[in-house]
């Protein structure tokens, strides 16, 4: 009975600790999701900028701006799955991005 008594405290305890890990992982998630959009939008308002003003800064040559439209287009999604690999490959891209048009 004792025994019985400890397993289900250790499985009290597990289940405790199991919310607490959902809960950090929706606030990475959240956190995350906010910091790669905030990135997206900077550089969609950079783009703007630059396909409407002439800024201090020039465009990226027209070889670079091509190789990372062409990753963009090559991009293949499947938000529905909700896999890591997607987000990967969007860590990529955004990464690329950043390269040719720095952001915070």
């Amino acid at each position: 009975m004792a025994a019985l008594q400890k397993k289900l405290g250790v499985v009290q305890e597990l289940n405790q600790e199991i919310s607490a890990l959902r809960s950090s992982f929706d606030s990475i998630v959240d956190k995350y999701s906010l910091n790669v959009k905030a990135k997206l939008d900077e550089l969609l308002e950079k783009l703007s900028a630059k396909s409407t003003e002439n800024e201090e800064q020039p465009l990226p040559k027209k070889r670079d701006l091509d190789k990372v439209l062409a990753k963009v287009k090559r991009l293949k999604l499947k938000p529905e799955k909700g896999r890591m690999k997607d987000i990967e490959k969007i860590q990529a891209v955004l990464k690329d991005l950043t390269s040719i048009f720095p952001v915070k």
